[in-house]
């Protein structure tokens, strides 16, 4: 283990519903159109300073772009192996003037810079082997959670590389990750509580990384200047941390995906986190038998990592487990919801964005 990395476990903290003067309004939604083009599948989206959609579709290989009522602008690029064509594009982040996405099909993340509304022009491919969870933009810097080994063989589920991809930092071993004290615990443990999941999410704000994994309500905040990192986190009446039962382990077994999908519906799944100077957000999902859909809540902590306040979206909801994808604007406080659903007729997926307000009275 590096000797700079420690790790600090903040105390239990209980939860003083919006004590601290937190408010969470639902100030716009509004529907994706379809008329021009048909939605496939969206996983992950960016928002920019006009606030221009940005989708990539991983199944249809292009990128969409949607204005602020929701009609479509433009469809830039199609499936392929060019450089301006995509296989699987998916994770993605927006910074002014700078967007990124990976490509899961290309094993790449590419980096791209806006030249006017809707184009952009690439600057640079970094390849991407063991990517499959978000990706960030930080200055001229790509943050990337995958894993990914240095030349001592340490592993790592996040770390740093340059626009120029000519040098990598190594942020997060992958032990810390999973919540184990030590390489050799993650080594001989992992394969127990691998059936749970291995996506993870994070958000950079100033000085620190936010980073949490789906499969516990536990976040990371690693200093970028120090390394140093803390945890915290708490876990409250509507969450249901996820576990490897035997009804996964036999339906690993026996190949029966919608049996294990079942089990998991049992359980909460961390979807986002992100944070700014007044707070941290987390966002984790539950599973609904009435309604079928997994519903979304949102936890707000202090700076310092105290629980401030638990809220449900309600109209938060997706019937794909993983989900509701989101996305923070840090500049106005705005936190941006995709919400997917199947229509009335049940042959397509509406996709629908809430728009939130997170005010600090």
């Amino acid at each position: 283990m590096k000797k700079y990395i420690f790790i600090l476990i903040f105390p239990l903290l209980v939860m003083t519903n919006l004590s601290f003067g937190l408010e969470v309004k639902l100030v716009k939604r509004f529907l994706l159109s379809q008329e021009k083009t048909i939605l496939m599948s969206i996983s992950c989206f960016a928002v920019t300073e006009d606030e221009m959609l940005i989708l990539p579709d991983v199944k249809d290989g292009n990128i969409k772009f949607y204005d602020n009522t929701g009609n479509l602008i433009k469809i830039w690029g199609r499936r392929g192996p060019g450089p301006d064509e995509f296989q699987s594009p998916m994770y993605c982040d927006y910074q002014k003037p700078y967007y990124i996405h990976l490509d899961l099909g290309k094993m790449r993340i590419s980096i791209y810079k806006r030249a006017e509304r809707a184009k952009f022009v690439r600057i640079n491919e970094i390849l991407c082997v063991g990517c499959f969870s978000d990706v960030r933009l930080l200055n001229k810097n790509v943050l990337v959670a995958g894993n990914k080994e240095d030349s001592n063989g340490n592993k790592f589920a996040l770390y740093v590389k340059d626009f120029e991809d000519k040098e990598t930092h190594y942020l997060l071993p992958s032990y810390v990750k999973y919540g184990f004290k030590s390489a050799y615990g993650f080594d001989r443990k992992y394969g127990e509580i691998s059936p749970i999941g291995v996506t993870a999410h994070f958000h950079v704000h100033g000085d620190y990384v936010y980073y949490v994994w789906e499969g516990r309500l536990r976040i990371v905040r690693i200093n970028l200047k120090t390394k140093k990192m803390g945890t915290f986190g708490q876990e409250t009446k509507n969450y249901v941390r996820p576990k490897v039962t035997k009804g996964i382990l036999e339906a690993r077994r026996i190949r029966k995906g919608i049996i294990e999908r079942k089990e998991k519906e049992k359980m909460s799944w961390v979807t986002g986190v992100f944070a700014d100077e007044d707070f941290i957000g987390l966002i984790y999902t539950n599973f609904d038998k009435v309604s079928s859909l997994w519903k979304a809540f949102l936890q707000l902590y202090s700076p310092e990592g105290e629980l401030m306040s638990e809220v449900a979206l309600p109209d938060a909801v997706t019937y794909v487990m993983g989900g509701p994808s989101n996305f923070y604007k840090k500049d106005d406080q705005h936190l941006y919801i995709l919400s997917r659903r199947l229509n009335e007729e049940g042959y397509m997926d509406e996709y629908e964005i809430f728009k939130y307000k997170i005010i600090v009275n």
